[in-house]
Parts: C-alpha cells; sequence; structure tokens
C-alpha cells in the first residue's frame, strides 16, 4: 500500500515537473517579424528573476548574449550569413549550470545581408 502512494507521488511529481518545463517555454517569445532585417526580437519573464542566455548558432558560428530576466524585449542581430540559424534562451540554475527554457530555428535568407542592423534604442 505505501508502494503505491510512493509509486503515485513520485508520477505526480514527475508530471508536474514536465509541466513546469512547458509553462516557461510558452512565456518564451522570440519574435521573427523582422527576421528578412536579419534580427530577431525576444523576451522571457523568468520566475525566479536568474541569469537568462540568448544563444545564437549558424554552422560552427556561436553568439551568446544576456537577455534582460524582467521581460523587456530585446532585439538580437543575425549576423553570420544566410541560412538556418538556431535560438535558445538558457536560465542559470546554479553557478555556470544552465537549463534549456526554449529552442528554435530562424531562417534568413537577404538579398544584402551586409545591412543588417541593429535598431537604435
Amino acid at each position: 500500500m505505501k508502494r503505491r502512494i510512493y509509486q503515485s507521488i513520485l508520477l505526480i511529481v514527475i508530471g508536474l515537473s514536465f509541466l513546469k518545463i512547458n509553462l516557461d517555454a510558452n512565456q518564451v517569445i522570440i519574435d521573427q517579424k523582422d527576421a528578412d532585417k536579419g534580427i530577431v526580437h525576444i523576451s522571457y519573464v523568468s520566475p525566479n528573476k536568474r541569469r537568462l542566455k540568448v544563444i545564437i548558432e549558424k554552422g560552427e558560428g556561436k553568439y551568446v548574449y544576456n537577455l534582460d530576466a524582467g521581460g523587456k524585449v530585446e532585439t538580437y542581430p543575425l549576423q553570420m550569413g544566410n541560412g538556418t540559424y538556431k535560438i535558445s534562451i538558457l536560465e542559470n540554475t546554479k553557478a555556470d549550470k544552465f537549463r534549456l527554457v526554449k529552442c528554435t530555428e530562424v531562417e534568413l535568407n537577404m538579398e544584402k545581408i551586409e545591412e543588417v542592423k541593429l535598431p537604435r534604442e
């Protein structure tokens, strides 16, 4: 009887942990409306106000940026030429450890790639 109760509790805890991961991913906004201009807009409200990182990768190239934990929309360049970019949002868990919150791909196909510019704030 006790074993069944423990198994049930364990299943509930595992289920809730998956639910939290999915809820966090739903709070991340990766706005691709200006991808044709070579930029993306990202925001995420960290429930724990932990450090956040944005990783933008294409092929062997990789750029790592900080992301505001309070939900401020920030703009990042897609500056490694045309092609498929992988964009990852990570949240600090402890010391130098991070967990993946969301990952997506963005396709860039610009005629004049040298015109990628960040908007002035």
